[in-house]
């Protein structure tokens, strides 16, 4: 069984993100059903099913077996509203 790792996601343009955005609101105990869409090593489309650890106004923290590092786009999809974000992984912390 894989531990998932935990990472942070910063939820706005990936233009202007920086490593300090998810710091600038309050953070909010919540667990969001989403869907992790990503690109691959070999550039194929992946996706993971997993779920929020905390958010906030400008990202969230979220549970994830896929291994990531900073920077790369991650799509989350709200499995209930099927509402999409680019975001860009700005913390990942090895399981």
């Amino acid at each position: 069984m894989m531990i998932p790792s935990v990472i942070g996601a910063v939820c706005i343009p990936p233009a202007i993100s920086d490593n300090n955005a998810w710091r600038r609101s309050q953070r909010v105990i919540v667990k969001v059903s989403v869907m992790i869409l990503a690109e691959g090593a070999d550039n194929k489309p992946v996706s993971e099913e997993t779920r929020t650890v905390t958010v906030n106004a400008h990202g969230a923290v979220i549970l994830l077996g896929l291994k990531v590092s900073i920077g790369p786009l991650l799509t989350p999809r709200n499995s209930r509203t099927e509402e999409e974000v680019a975001c860009r992984v700005v913390y990942p912390e090895p399981s």
